[in-house]
This record gives structure tokens, sequence and C-alpha cells, in this order.
């Protein structure tokens, strides 16, 4: 029993240094490629509001673009509302924060 179990920690420390080994002796270096820089290009500015008692995103939205009304996709502004306020559901706004909301060109 005691000769089974010596050769039982052999094989397990004999199959650690094959790999050990083989990662080693297998290095592959890829080439450096320096990724540029991601611009994020919008057609809107930002703006900070605070927001009221009974104030929606798309509420807001609305009040800021009311020269673009008939253009504004609801969609859209929920998802620019979320890229803007990453940590922040647009349905949950706590009321007397601070939000980013987009002003559209």
């Amino acid at each position: 029993m005691n000769f089974l179990k010596k050769a039982a920690i052999w094989f397990i420390i004999f199959l650690f240094l094959s790999s050990v080994y083989k990662d080693i002796s297998n290095v592959q270096t890829t080439p450096f490629q320096e990724k540029e820089s991601e611009v994020l290009h919008t057609d809107y500015h930002v703006t900070p509001i605070k927001v009221q008692t009974g104030d929606t995103v798309l509420s807001i939205v609305e009040e800021i673009n009311k020269h673009q009304l008939n253009r504004l996709n609801i969609e859209k502004v929920l998802i620019d509302f979320q890229v803007i306020n990453p940590k922040t559901d647009p349905y949950q706004l706590e009321i007397g924060n601070f939000y980013y909301f987009p002003i559209y060109d």
C-alpha cells in the first residue's frame, strides 16, 4: 500500500513538471499592436440635470430637446442615456440626483 501512495505522488509530480515544461518550451510571442483609442462619435452633447418629482428620462429629454421632438426615437434615447450613465437604470431615477442627459444636434 505504501508503494502505491509513493508511485501516485511521483506520477502526479511527473505530470505537473511535464506540464510546466511544455508551457515554458512552447512560448509564442504575439506582435504588439497598439490599440487605437476608440473615439465614440455621437450626435448629441451631454448636460447634467437634477431629477425632480415626476421626471422620467423621456420627459427630461423631451424638455431639453424641444426643437427635435418629431425626430426623437425612444429606444435611441434610452440607449444613449444608458451609455452616458452606465450604472443607472433609466426606469429607476432617484429624485434629487443629477444625471447626464443627451441634447441632440
